[in-house]
């Protein structure tokens, strides 16, 4: 397993594989302090937990046992904690009690499908096996590793490798699942880029939660207000319990200074920019939610008459455009929006929620483009399709911003955007779902 959540809660991000803490049992990394916790039910509830916080965006191997008689919890091959005669002997379950179990949530069902805490798992799941046998010490730490085994060891009754983007089985025993919609990513780590941006740190707050200063992950770049009262406001559970900056739609926005790398340098065959961002109420009116450079030569995206456009331009050197991508959002709803900019394939395409929007033919170089950016509204001046500069203040929230002078291949991209959309769209978070008796299983997106 791997993940980086950091919350509150015991519960907040419940579970790795759970039948039911009341009910039989539940494997989990606990949300306000990311330890492994292990609870079962034999007459009572015992909980276990394990000692090392695993929240810090590592794999992990993760392995609970229950012999009968005594529970043993290891992270990464090491016992971490035991429990002595958890249950006195107890089988686990309540009697004549009927659990379906998941993997990403917990379970409250009574049949197929049925009902669940709502609890979602953030994080990554490599492989999931389920064995009625007593697992030694020994054989976990042979098999630590994803893979390894071929399915058929005695006492497996299931084991999901995921590596086909399907929930197979791979024991032979039948237990195949189905997939709904949430698509699994590859091992294959996703390129740095030239500058990221993420609410959660790198910020300088005024007493009322004001933006004084917002700095990219990799240290490169700061985002500042013109003055306080021009400012964004950061609100910690902005946007799907993650923090976000709330732009009021009146004259709140960050000004993005000129930099060698960002707009400085060039002539640019290559942008790559992503925002994750959550409408307001208005989507007719102009909002500008970026921009970069000015009217000669530049990029931004817009929300105009329900729409949001990706544009950009250049109108010296080699001339064109503006060219521009839009499609159709709507009111309170959250996106990941992608603008990909590959003068060599001579394109402009747009990506929203990890789904294709349009390429545009005609893109040349962009040249050196001065006047720096804005997030939330234009910093100096901007150009739109119709010739206008005149713009408006975007009224929503922004929850992330990463460029990049580059292109990402394809499996690059899609990891990125499901990554985010994991984290700030519960709709593509996957639940996995165990029958008690035959291990059966399936998948299926949440709301």
């Amino acid at each position: 397993v791997r993940t980086g959540f950091s919350g509150t809660s015991y519960a907040d991000n419940w579970a790795l594989l759970d039948f039911d803490r009341s009910e039989f049992y539940t494997v989990y990394i606990r949300g306000d302090n990311g330890r492994v916790g292990f609870s079962t039910v034999g007459g009572t509830v015992d909980d276990l937990q394990g000692a090392t916080a695993v929240n810090d965006g590592q794999w992990h191997h993760v392995a609970a046992v229950y012999d009968g008689t005594n529970k043993y919890l290891y992270v990464d091959g090491v016992l971490e904690a035991t429990k002595p005669n958890a249950h006195g002997g107890s089988a686990l379950g309540k009697s004549e009690s009927v659990r379906y179990g998941m993997i990403g949530d917990g379970s409250e069902a009574t049949t197929y499908n049925g009902n669940r805490n709502h609890f979602y798992y953030e994080g990554d799941i490599a492989e999931v096996r389920i064995w009625h046998a007593t697992r030694s010490a020994s054989e976990i730490q042979a098999h630590i590793g994803p893979g390894g085994l071929a399915g058929t060891e005695a006492g497996l009754v299931a084991y999901y490798t995921f590596e086909d983007g399907t929930a197979k089985d791979h024991t032979g025993n039948g237990h195949d699942g189905v997939l709904f919609g949430p698509a699994f990513q590859s091992e294959e780590p996703v390129p740095a880029p030239f500058a990221s941006f993420d609410p959660a740190q790198g910020m300088t707050l005024d007493a009322g939660g004001q933006v004084q200063s917002w700095g990219s992950v990799e240290g490169n770049l700061t985002l500042s207000p013109s003055n306080a009262a021009t400012s964004p406001t950061l609100e910690t559970e902005g946007i799907n319990g993650h923090p976000a900056l709330a732009f009021d739609g009146v004259d709140d926005y960050l000004r993005i200074p000129n930099l060698e790398d960002l707009n400085l340098g060039g002539p640019f065959d290559a942008k790559t920019l992503t925002l994750v961002f959550q409408t307001g109420s208005d989507v007719t009116n102009r909002q500008l939610l970026y921009e970069q450079g000015g009217v000669t030569r530049g990029l931004n995206l817009f929300i105009e008459a329900g729409q949001l456009s990706y544009s950009a331009w250049n109108n010296g050197e080699e001339a064109w455009g503006p060219l521009t991508v839009t499609t159709s959002v709507a009111p309170l709803n959250t996106y990941v929006a992608t603008l990909v900019l590959d003068a060599v394939a001579g394109t402009l395409t747009g990506y929203l929620n990890n789904q294709l929007v349009c390429a545009l033919d005609g893109v040349k170089p962009l040249y050196a483009h001065s006047d720096g950016g804005g997030l939330g509204n234009k910093n100096s001046d901007t150009l739109f399709p119709d010739g206008s500069r005149t713009t408006g203040a975007f009224g929503g929230k922004v929850a992330f911003w990463s460029t990049y002078n580059t292109l990402l291949a394809t499996a690059e991209r899609d990891q990125l955007e499901q990554s985010l959309m994991i984290k700030y769209l519960d709709t593509y978070l996957p639940t996995l779902l165990v029958a008690p008796d035959d291990v059966s299983l399936t998948v299926i997106n949440e709301n």
